[in-house]
């Protein structure tokens, strides 16, 4: 059978007959082959050094205004002028500045909110999965609802509602992602709910905190990462396209959003690096992001790599 590798062969162990790779090393081993995850990796640790040292590393302050440097080109263009390394916007702010502070909101809109809707989540799927009766209809039947709306329509009614602001855009994100992992915990309980051990532990008296704790959250645990990874690039876009229609973080806020909002403006009037360097920054993000995702999936998950 060929697994795919082909650089090296990682140790295996032997057992009841049987040749077999063990799972940390298999992993591993899928990372160090894999070329395009490492550059990924390579990169994401780069962007979120620079979100975290983003005081160190920018040269002005991301909501600094000079007038006077209105629209500067690049660096390496004429009429570019240090310390405005990628230009500058309509009110000279300086485009590098905003990008890495544009990075640092990103990231933290994506990881908390995607942390808040996945515990949230797991413990409606936990309680949807373990209960009978009213209550599991009544999560199910919420799940259903909110999948069923469009993401963004339910996050921009509910900033237009309560307003622009950091902390609300993350809870009106939380909001709108907590029912996939809801679903997805709720059937890896239904699956084991009726197996023996599930049953030996009710017979002898285990409560069901630690029967959901100990059976049914240990064996949800895979698919919820792999879930998390793969939603944290979806909510840094949400979290981006609320700002470009105004809707999210306010105008003082450094936003990679709000700044491609800004430079659209003035794209088409030759001053294109306004817009296209956040833009790129974005891409950039979310495409590292989506490729660890994606072989985090194949790597815990290797049955939906041979389904596809």
């Amino acid at each position: 059978m060929d697994t795919g590798y082909t650089d090296y062969a990682p140790p295996t162990v032997k057992f009841l007959g049987f040749r077999y790779i063990p799972a940390e090393r298999q992993i591993l081993h899928s990372f160090l082959t894999n070329k395009m995850v490492m550059v990924a990796v390579v990169l994401l640790v780069i962007l979120l050094g620079c979100a975290i040292f983003a005081a160190w590393i920018t040269p002005l302050r991301p909501t600094k205004q000079n007038v006077i440097s209105r629209l500067r080109p690049p660096i390496w263009l004429e009429r570019g002028k240090a310390p405005h390394l990628l230009g500058t916007d309509r009110l000279g702010r300086d485009v590098y500045s905003v990008i890495i502070y544009g990075l640092r909101i990103s990231l933290t809109v994506g990881v908390v909110s995607a942390a808040i809707a996945m515990v949230f989540g797991v413990v409606m799927g936990l309680m949807a999965g373990y209960a009978r009766g009213f209550w599991e209809a009544f999560i199910m039947r919420t799940v259903d609802i909110q999948l069923a709306l469009p993401t963004i329509m339910v996050a921009l009614c509910f900033m237009v509602m309560f307003g622009r602001g950091l902390g609300k855009m993350i809870i009106v994100i939380a909001i709108t992602g907590w029912a996939t992992y809801a679903r997805t915990v709720r059937g890896t309980v239904l699956s084991i709910r009726e197996k023996e051990y599930v049953e030996s532990a009710h017979a002898v008296g285990l409560s069901p905190g630690i029967i959901m704790t100990k059976y049914f959250l240990i064996n949800a645990i895979t698919p919820v990462i792999i879930l998390a990874a793969v939603d944290v690039p979806r909510v840094i876009l949400l979290e981006s396209t609320l700002s470009f229609l105004g809707l999210g973080v306010p105008v003082t806020t450094p936003s990679l959003g709000l700044a491609i909002a800004r430079g659209y403006r003035v794209l088409f009037s030759g001053s294109w690096w306004v817009s296209i360097f956040p833009g790129f920054a974005l891409m950039l993000l979310v495409g590292c992001i989506n490729v660890i995702a994606d072989w985090l999936r194949d790597a815990l998950e290797p049955r939906s790599r041979e389904q596809v």
